[in-house]
């Protein structure tokens, strides 16, 4: 049995290294908290919560006994394994230091992200528009760049002869130390819109570290969407968000066009609409498993990901109603300004790029080929348009039909 002054022992010891241990992983995870709308880091703990655990681990081991030394091992493997996971976080995306070498608060990427056909072109420039309207706190307008030569180059590996990987940590530091966002006072938003899948199987010109794939337009969706060379092209989405978080505020803007219209935008994509049709389902699912792996930043802790509706932006869906969808259209710019904790959120001038499409999409296909979609669409049922967890608030807006 355990001698009373053994059990004293192994209690105090045991009670100063958990609070040590604490003390030490709460450093790692510095807290932040909001002023004045901007995230501050705290200043860590001193490093003496560290350095007193090596004493109070020897204390723990003159006790001579060997229960209380097994004790201590057991103890001494948890605060191992607590100790690694607050230096590192395991995600798809590999091992990432929390370490930060900038502060995020002037730097933010907003990633467009949808399938092929979704309308980037159309959307992106609201957007970009909405995004121009924004003053930070010194009252200086945002520096907003849309496909930077240099972020593309790093996220889709248009550099250096395609030699490099997506979380390359010294390209990306000195990328964002030196290039994207200098600590200079003003705030930079960069915009990104390269579709899921990109480019072409044959005679395709950009430099992708993965190209599209022929093999992928006969598989099922289910193998696109686990696919190792799919989940890397245009780029890999886990990895893009550990390795670039550090240094930007990362967002994704979800878009969603009728899967129908989608197809119909690129009849002769991937050989025919049924083998185009496999490949933007593989990617619809795709997207949707990172973002459901993904719902929150891992740093701020707030939503990574939102959706827009497409067919919320014409006037088709409103039957002539002009003021019903001018209302809609603001609702739109209210929840994106929101998300993307931009001040400003009314912007006339948002919508004067955008043009409805006259094309009858139903008629470019045929009866026969609306009707193979319409089947291929019962497998997306319940999957895509992706909604976010059903405690949390969705605005009309964001309820798409397939």
């Amino acid at each position: 049995m355990m001698q009373a002054d053994d059990e004293r022992s192994l209690i105090s010891g045991l009670t100063e290294l958990t609070t040590a241990t604490r003390r030490t992983v709460s450093s790692r995870y510095s807290t932040r908290s909001r002023s004045g709308g901007r995230i501050q880091t705290q200043t860590p703990p001193s490093s003496s919560s560290i350095s007193s655990s090596p004493t109070i681990i020897s204390n723990l081991l003159s006790v001579p006994n060997l229960q209380t030394i097994a004790y201590v091992l057991f103890v001494l493997t948890a605060f191992r394994i607590i100790w690694s996971s607050g230096n590192r976080d395991i995600s798809r995306g590999g091992l990432v230091s929390k370490q930060r070498f900038a502060d995020r608060d002037n730097c933010q990427i907003v990633y467009v992200l949808g399938v092929e056909g979704s309308i980037h072109h159309g959307f992106t420039p609201i957007l970009q528009t909405l995004a121009k309207q924004q003053v930070d706190k010194n009252e200086d307008p945002y520096i907003v760049e849309y496909a930077d030569g240099r972020l593309r180059k790093a996220l889709f590996g248009f550099h250096n002869g395609n030699s490099t990987e997506i979380d390359d940590r010294i390209i990306i530091r000195n990328l964002f130390r030196k290039k994207l966002c200098p600590n200079d006072g003003r705030k930079y938003v960069y915009i990104e819109d390269v579709s899921f899948p990109s480019g072409y199987v044959y005679n395709e010109t950009r430099t992708y570290r993965v190209k599209r794939q022929e093999y992928w337009a006969k598989s099922d969706m289910y193998t696109i969407a686990k696919d190792k060379l799919a989940l890397n092209h245009p780029t890999n989405l886990y990895k893009f968000v550990a390795a670039y978080s550090q240094y930007a505020e990362i967002k994704f803007v979800v878009i969603h066009r009728s899967f129908v219209e989608t197809i119909a935008s690129h009849t002769d994509f991937d050989g025919n609409i049924q083998h185009h049709s496999n490949v933007i389902r593989g990617f619809l699912l795709l997207i949707r498993h990172f973002l459901m792996r993904n719902p929150f930043d891992t740093i701020s802790g707030q939503k990574l990901w939102t959706v827009v509706c497409m067919e919320r932006l014409m006037a088709k869906y409103y039957s002539g109603d002009e003021a019903k969808r001018a209302r809609s259209r603001q609702n739109i710019l209210t929840y994106l300004s929101l998300f993307l904790n931009w001040p400003i959120s009314t912007c006339e001038e948002c919508w004067d790029t955008w043009h409805d499409s006259k094309k009858v999409h139903g008629d470019i296909l045929g009866e026969s080929r609306v009707k193979i979609l319409q089947q291929h669409m019962k497998e997306l049922e319940g999957l895509w348009p992706p909604l976010r967890a059903s405690d949390e608030e969705v605005v009309e807006e964001q309820i798409c039909s397939l």
